[in-house]
């Protein structure tokens, strides 16, 4: 995760929306573990994960 957010930092064009997906993405990831494991709470993490899954799918087409 370090090195995708320092290759996106180290562009000289500025990509505010490729940072934000990247945050984004980040907290997804961060919270799915509490709301998982800590909390148990299993159908709000598969809803959570099925959306964490659909910005990867967005963040793989900007790429293309």
């Amino acid at each position: 995760m370090g090195i995708a957010k320092y290759r996106i930092a180290s562009k000289e064009k500025e990509s505010k929306s490729a940072e934000l997906l990247y945050d984004t993405q980040l907290g997804l990831n961060f919270l799915w573990s509490f709301l998982f494991f800590k909390w148990g709470l299993r159908g709000t993490s598969f809803i959570e994960m099925a959306a964490l899954s659909d910005l990867d799918y967005i963040d793989g087409i900007r790429v293309l």
